[in-house]
């Protein structure tokens, strides 16, 4: 049998008595614990009975209530004060708040060890339950690992084990891994954060979303823990703690798996962009993505966010779109097929909102790649331009870039190719000079101090610069033609 509040108060051995809160005389204690850490509900399970000396019992009115709230939430079956130790008076307030809540508060006398308490509630409270419910956890779990069930099948097997929602999270992030389709708010994510701040967080963390009990458990020392959405108070600890360990193993072969498939996609990618396989093999590499037929499209992001490839790939997979990623110097890079039709949620669920993207014209070899990947990235610096999110190659226009590839490298040959030739002949840096005096907002002082040298000099260069280029630069309309040129050489330079 289990023992009450009820049976603990009527045993005249244990000498306790009720403060507050008769209502709850029967509820179960499943075990007693004696703690005097501070927010003790962090650290107990539901059912289990508080004793406590008193430390950690606030002395205010509304700290009490709000000390007695937590331990309800939390499903605790009551609260234990032991008298003459540390414990301040029960305050009135306190004591109603108790009686309308039906939460018991009873005292131990002086001489009475808590111990005595503990023993009596582990002679009568059998265990038999809680470990045939952990046993068909394991048993369940191992079932399902012998079907080969997906790391998100086997989450949800665990889930109902425990009657609640159960998702893994990347708490430096907090982009959740597993499941899919498990969203977690901005406000529960700021209550985790702010706890985290003022000290480290328990191995159970209790918080609450509107009406929504979240437990978050640590699963080790990695990044990752297990977030449990639940609709009741009463999660048994210990059932729980035995999931967390069977979870942290499912987080650990999925993000392996995860692992291996960015690191391939990336290296095959790479190795496509700069013309390092052979064409033949690299289909048949394709054909593990479910890429090897063409045409294909290259786009490439950009965000303000900080991008992994493994989250990238985690979308990609999730959105069921056959594809090869990769991170360089030129930011992100990403391979579908020419089919894939790019929307603006879709981005905003791979890179953030207020993200861009360029989106190449379609590939019909595989050695138009690394040309793909210009295309992508000149289409993206339009969509910056035009304040546009997604462009593609050839249909965004800018007012004041050229539409394609093709057009800016004809502008920068006709309007910078007599300096930059006169450059590369005469050792001179009067591109350099123009591009510090256009970036110093025509300030002659800041380019020539950012350049070194006199402001005399930098005045002969621009004299040079508008020889040279047969352009005025006190001319609006020539130094407009020479700024646009400059930012799309820029942009050819670094796609």
């Amino acid at each position: 049998m289990t023992l009450t509040i009820h049976d603990i108060v009527e045993n005249p051995s244990l000498r306790t008595k009720f403060l507050a809160g008769h209502a709850g005389a029967q509820r179960k204690v499943d075990w007693a614990h004696n703690t005097e850490v501070e927010e003790p509900w962090h650290w107990l399970s539901a059912g289990e009975l508080l004793l406590t000396l008193g430390r950690n019992f606030p002395a205010k009115p509304d700290d009490q209530v709000a000390f007695i709230k937590n331990l309800s939430d939390a499903g605790l079956a009551g609260l234990d004060l032991a008298a003459g130790w540390f414990a301040p008076e029960l305050t009135p307030e306190a004591a109603k708040f108790a009686d309308d809540l039906g939460f018991p508060i009873i005292q131990t006398a002086y001489e009475i060890p808590f111990v005595l308490i503990a023993r009596s509630v582990a002679e009568e409270t059998s265990r038999t339950k809680q470990q045939t419910k952990i046993l068909r956890m394991y048993e369940s779990f191992r079932q399902s690992s012998l079907q080969r069930k997906s790391e998100e099948e086997q989450l949800q097997a665990l889930s109902a084990h425990l009657d609640s929602k159960l998702a893994i999270v990347n708490t430096k992030t907090f982009r959740v891994i597993l499941p899919f389709d498990f969203g977690i708010s901005e406000n529960l994510v700021s209550q985790i954060k702010s706890a985290r701040v003022k000290a480290p967080l328990p191995a159970v963390f209790r918080v609450k979303d509107v009406d929504t009990n979240y437990l978050l458990v640590s699963m080790g020392e990695e990044d990752h823990s297990l977030l449990v959405q639940t609709e009741t108070n009463e999660i048994d600890l210990i059932m729980l703690q035995h999931t967390a360990s069977v979870v942290s193993f499912v987080a650990e072969r999925y993000l392996a798996n995860l692992g291996s498939q960015t690191s391939s996609g990336h290296r095959l990618l790479s190795q496509l962009l700069d013309n390092l396989v052979d064409r033949e093999l690299a289909k048949e590499r394709l054909g593990q993505f479910n890429l090897e037929n063409g045409p294909w499209k290259i786009a490439c992001p950009a965000s303000e966010l900080s991008l992994d490839l493994d989250f990238v790939n985690t979308i990609l997979t999730r959105s069921n779109v056959p594809s090869i990623a990769t991170i360089g110097g030129q930011g992100l890079i990403i391979l579908t097929l020419a089919d894939f039709e790019w929307s603006e949620e879709f981005l905003d669920a791979l890179t953030g909102p207020g993200s861009t993207a360029g989106i190449s014209a379609p590939i019909n070899s595989l050695s138009r790649l690394a040309d793909g990947a210009r295309e992508a990235n000149w289409a993206r610096e339009l969509a910056k331009a035009s304040k546009t999110r997604i462009s593609k190659y050839g249909e965004t226009d800018s007012i004041f870039l050229p539409r394609t590839v093709s057009g800016a490298q004809v502008a920068v040959e006709t309007i910078l190719g007599p300096l930059i030739e006169y450059d590369t002949l005469h050792n001179a840096e009067l591109m350099k000079s123009l591009q510090v005096f256009l970036d110093a907002n025509m300030s002659w002082q800041i380019a020539s101090t950012e350049l070194g040298i006199h402001r005399q000099t930098l005045n002969y260069r621009m004299q040079r610069v508008a020889e040279i280029t047969n352009r005025n630069i006190s001319r609006i309309s020539d130094l407009a033609e020479l700024h646009f040129a400059i930012r799309a050489r820029v942009i050819l330079d670094q796609i």
